[in-house]
């Protein structure tokens, strides 16, 4: 099973790239592992495990930028992919709204890592599946996944900045279905596998699906709906991914573009990021930083 690789590695390996003359340089380190169990019809029908290391890095040279990855983490390859963002940089416009690599600053600890989480085993994750799918009635079939995934990232620059941070996360999701159109979603993500409980998944799936079973037709009109936390957080993600970028806010894309300063939304609502807020899963799923 592989293991963290660490910062001092991480460090080590960034130093080829950071050492490229005459630019100012960045490089994002990313690493991630686990395995992911589906299953349909109330069976397991794969079973998968993956590593990926790569590493991103991003040239600026008189306010040209230049990104190149590479999945050869050693200082060969971080310089050959320093020496590549470079060549690119040169022939690429300056960007005016660049605002340049982050200085050094004081970098919050962020470890949300569990090593059980991390190497849970494929008979592990089948026997979450089994819990789960052993929830559904007669005539009822689970169909979803049980994930286990680990991550580290760094980033490291010309500017003296540099932070690191491991994480973990266990994820369950089904839908549970019956044969006259009843049918229940549930889902659930945690830092630790010991926070998740398949056979509580999968009741409150099953529970949906009976509730929903031989649904009738509504008249057309306007009803009240409640939203499950599962779909307000997709709803606000892609809201995040669409209108809550700086760029997009400044060249007019963002929905939110003219609307400083206003109110957008019910009093009772506040949205704001902070990777250290309790309940947060940490620096998995990251965002592409270098986009």
């Amino acid at each position: 099973m592989p293991g963290i690789i660490g910062p001092d590695e991480v460090r080590r390996v960034a130093q080829a790239a950071l050492e490229l003359p005459g630019a100012e340089v960045e490089v994002l380190f990313m690493h991630e592992w686990g395995g992911l169990t589906r299953f349909a019809s109330s069976s397991i029908h794969q079973s998968t495990y993956r590593e990926d290391t790569g590493i991103r890095v991003r040239v600026v040279v008189d306010g040209r930028i230049g990104v190149a990855g590479s999945n050869d983490f050693s200082p060969e390859g971080a310089r050959r992919a320093a020496e590549s963002a470079l060549e690119l940089a040169s022939v690429v416009a300056p960007d005016p709204l660049f605002p340049g690599l982050a200085p050094p600053a004081p970098v919050s600890k962020l470890d949300r890592f569990d090593e059980a989480t991390a190497s849970t085993t494929p008979d592990a994750r089948a026997e979450g599946v089994a819990e789960l799918v052993g929830q559904c009635p007669e005539g009822f079939t689970a169909a979803g996944a049980y994930e286990t995934l680990a991550s580290e990232v760094a980033v490291a620059n010309t500017q003296g900045q540099f932070c690191w941070a491991p994480s973990s996360q266990a994820s369950v999701t089904t839908v549970v279905t019956g044969n006259d159109g009843g049918n229940g979603f549930a889902e659930v993500f945690a830092a630790s596998a010991d926070e998740v409980d398949p056979a509580a998944i999968g009741r409150r799936a099953a529970d949906k699906a009976v509730a929903s079973h031989a649904p009738a037709d509504l008249e057309p009109g306007r009803y009240p709906v409640v939203l499950e936390p599962s779909a307000v957080s997709t709803l606000v993600g892609f809201l995040a991914w669409v209108g809550f970028g700086g760029r997009a806010l400044h060249e007019g894309r963002s929905c939110f573009t003219g609307k400083e300063g206003q109110q957008v939304a019910a009093p009772t609502l506040t949205i704001y990021d902070d990777a250290t807020a309790p309940g947060t899963l940490g620096s998995l799923n990251f965002p592409d930083l270098f986009h």
